[in-house]
Order: structure tokens, then C-alpha cells, then sequence
């Protein structure tokens, strides 16, 4: 990135999203995968971490202007958790580094949680597949191709 702050408009689909946002109505939806060996979280942060210059319209914060929202690159660190809670709850912004995704691990199992005015289903996908490329060969594993 680069050390001016970039900052990205909402689609229009996206738009709608930060003024219904609730703790009943979260806008968040999960894509997971299951692997065949137990998640190390410390490699599956280095892997999502890894990812900021690749996916940059993921790196951000929502911000609000005078009349609307935007996103702002966000220069924090990423942070993998546990998956604790029930799937999907809201994204509280102060507790996640402000990112509109989190990444969970659960034994074999990882999730990513991406609030829609981030993405659609397509987009997570594909990110959730970089995240599991990236992390894979950390551990070693040869992928041929990534998406």
C-alpha cells in the first residue's frame, strides 16, 4: 500500500447496509472450509495478513462523510480467533480492529464471517479460497494454481 490513505465508495448494493445495521439484522453471512489437519492460528494469521496488497478493497474501515459512507484503508493487523460465539453475530467494529470480516478457526475448520457491505457471496468465496491457498502453503503443501 501506499502511504497516502486510499479510500473506496460504497456500491450501490452496499450503500443501503450501514443504516440497518443491527444486532438482530447484521448484514453478515459465512463461507468455511474444512480442512484435514487441525487450524494453527498463528500460520492462518500470517496467511491472512499476507493478503493486504492482493486484496486491498478488503483491508479497510467504513468511515462516514457528510452525506455518506466510504471505506478507508486500515492499516491494523488482522486477527484470527476461536469461533466462541453463534455464527454471523454482528461485527463490532472497536473489537475486531475495525475490519468488516473476521476469520475463525474451530479444529479442521475455517470461517470467514464478511459483513455485506464488504462483498457478496462470489467475492468471499474468493477470498476465503486466497486465505486457505496462503495458509496451505505455509504449512508446506504445494498448491498449483490460486485464484
Amino acid at each position: 500500500m501506499t502511504s497516502k490513505k486510499e479510500w473506496y465508495r460504497l456500491d450501490n448494493a452496499a450503500k443501503i447496509y450501514p443504516s440497518i445495521v443491527t444486532s438482530r439484522t447484521t448484514t453478515v453471512f459465512r463461507i468455511s472450509v474444512t480442512l484435514t489437519e487441525f487450524i494453527d492460528p498463528h500460520l492462518l494469521t500470517k496467511a491472512a495478513n499476507s493478503l493486504s496488497e492482493r486484496f486491498p478493497y478488503y483491508f479497510v474501515k467504513i468511515k462516514s462523510g457528510l452525506f455518506w459512507h466510504y471505506l478507508e484503508h486500515n492499516s491494523a493487523e488482522i486477527s484470527v480467533m476461536p469461533e466462541t460465539d453463534d455464527p454471523c453475530r454482528m461485527i463490532v467494529a472497536k473489537k475486531n480492529n475495525h475490519f468488516l470480516f473476521r476469520i475463525l478457526y474451530f479444529k479442521k475448520r475455517i470461517s470467514l464471517e464478511v459483513s455485506h457491505i464488504l462483498t457478496d457471496g462470489t467475492g468471499g468465496i474468493i477470498f476465503l479460497n486466497a486465505i486457505v491457498n496462503e495458509y496451505l502453503s505455509l504449512t508446506g503443501i504445494k498448491i498449483l494454481s490460486s485464484p
